[in-house]
């Protein structure tokens, strides 16, 4: 499993994406809802990097987009989406 973070309105050449990981593109699809909950205890549309921390078993490879670091912040939702915090890239 991977989870890929990436800067706002940023497409994603999937078939590009596949070569760099060494795999089909096939393989890479969206996780569905009950991976989500097994995996970082979240439902669609929580699904946040905060959650990360969830994954016990570290079943998920994280990829970040180069270009983040350009950023001076990232905004996440701290595991409900009601609520949005600000952390210093």
């Amino acid at each position: 499993m991977y989870y890929l973070l990436l800067t706002t309105n940023r497409p994603v050449d999937f078939k590009k994406l596949a070569a760099q990981l060494n795999t089909s593109r096939s393989k890479l699809r969206f996780a569905t809802e009950i991976e989500l909950e097994e995996t970082l205890h979240v439902i669609f549309g929580i699904v946040t990097p905060l959650a990360l921390p969830n994954d016990c078993e570290r079943k998920i490879r994280v990829l970040l987009d180069a270009d983040l670091k350009n950023l001076s912040a990232i905004s996440a939702h701290p595991n409900v989406n009601t609520a949005t915090v600000i952390i210093s890239y």
